[in-house]
């Protein structure tokens, strides 16, 4: 669960820098990392899943999952 926690709340701060936790936010400022993060995250959810994404952001854990099984 604290894995799953902490997953969450890197995806948080790859979407706004000045929320969540994770990665430092020097990180983040680095071009394309923010969105490489949250791509890492929707294939996190849509193979491995996380049970504490699902119960707190339902829509965004969905549509991550989406998201990560369109791209071919």
């Amino acid at each position: 669960v604290t894995e799953q926690i902490g997953s969450f709340m890197d995806t948080i701060k790859s979407i706004n820098n000045s929320y969540g936790w994770g990665h430092s936010t020097s990180y983040f400022r680095h071009p394309g990392m923010k969105e490489t993060e949250f791509l890492a995250h929707c294939f996190e959810n849509a193979f491995v899943g996380n049970s504490v994404f699902k119960k707190y952001m339902p829509d965004l854990y969905e549509e991550m999952i989406r998201y990560a099984r369109s791209l071919k």
